[in-house]
């Protein structure tokens, strides 16, 4: 999905890509940065004290989807929800994927998190209601922003994020059950 000219708009990828393919930056599947590129990314970013957001996204009832309609159709939600992605964070920052039906976000543009948020789940409502599918493709997203990255730690980072994306899925159950 990254082409080489979206990747080098950033140092880190820049210098990756003199000395690695694009392919082995990719996620075979998705198109989106693969974990450890994605993950290297941040930590660059912290290293070189580079502000920046640091989000998570998880879909909602992926196992049903999977476990419902197979794991070909599994698939292509996963490449769906990775274009939204993609295309949402299009200006702002770059999109991997960290497993399963996990995908991190690393924004280094101006951003506000809830505005993150609801362009993915406005894009994510599209395309339920174009597709008319038997299922329902919904995420829950967390976002932390670093105001700057000195002594930012990972782990606190990743933390805050999954406290956030916890904190949207715990609302969206609270919702369901009134």
């Amino acid at each position: 999905m990254y082409t080489r000219e979206q990747l080098e708009r950033y140092p880190y990828f820049a210098e990756q890509l003199k000395k690695t393919d694009i392919t082995a930056l990719l996620d075979p599947l998705t198109g989106l940065i693969s974990r450890g590129y994605i993950l290297w990314f941040a930590q660059w970013l912290i290293e070189h004290e580079i502000p920046f957001s640091y989000g998570m996204l998880d879909l909602d009832n992926f196992k049903f989807i999977n476990d419902t309609y197979g794991h070909h159709v599994g698939d292509a939600v996963l490449v769906q929800v990775a274009e939204h992605l993609a295309k949402s964070l299009e200006w702002f920052g770059l999109a991997g994927r960290f497993g399963g039906d996990e995908m991190l976000a690393v924004i280094t543009g101006e951003c506000v998190p809830e505005q993150i948020k609801y362009d993915i789940n406005r894009r994510l409502n599209r395309y339920n209601a174009k597709e008319g599918k038997p299922y329902l493709i919904s995420a829950s997203m967390g976002i932390y922003r670093t105001d700057s990255t000195k002594n930012t730690d990972f782990e606190f980072l990743v933390k805050e994020t999954d406290a956030d994306m916890y904190a949207e899925k715990l609302a969206k159950r609270r919702h369901l059950s009134e």
